[in-house]
């Protein structure tokens, strides 16, 4: 409801743009980390991840997330590929396997495919809020 509620009041619901989902979840995330960090105590860990079946955005906090794609011709995508249009994607909180097509999803970063299976990563600093 949280996440609902700030991508509301930063675009539409429906088929709202990429970018404003991430810049949603990476609010949230950061609203939830204040309310669950100890101070001086550990930091709460969580990963985010929605989808309203043509989107999906996932955001990393001080746990693992990995994404694995093909890009469009067949070919793995590599970790650069920002911008890259995709045959298909697999974000994980865990490599499903120990082949080298998986990548690591930087710490407090969100990464997001949108409705032409473009691949999106944001650094959580270059969301403004």
């Amino acid at each position: 409801m949280l996440f609902l509620t700030e991508l509301k009041q930063r675009s539409r619901l429906r088929a709202p743009p990429v970018a404003e989902v991430a810049r949603a979840l990476a609010r949230i995330s950061e609203l939830i980390a204040q309310i669950t960090d100890e101070p001086g105590g550990k930091p709460s860990s969580m990963n985010f991840l929605v989808t309203d079946g043509t989107l999906m955005a996932a955001t990393r906090r001080r746990k693992t997330l990995f994404f694995s794609a093909r890009a469009a011709g067949g070919s793995p995508a590599r970790s650069d590929s920002n911008g890259t249009r995709l045959e298909q994607v697999v974000i994980a909180s865990e490599e499903l396997c120990g082949e080298p097509h998986w990548h690591e999803v930087p710490e407090d970063a969100v990464i997001a495919v949108d409705g032409e299976l473009v691949l999106r990563l944001w650094h959580r600093s270059e969301l403004p809020q």
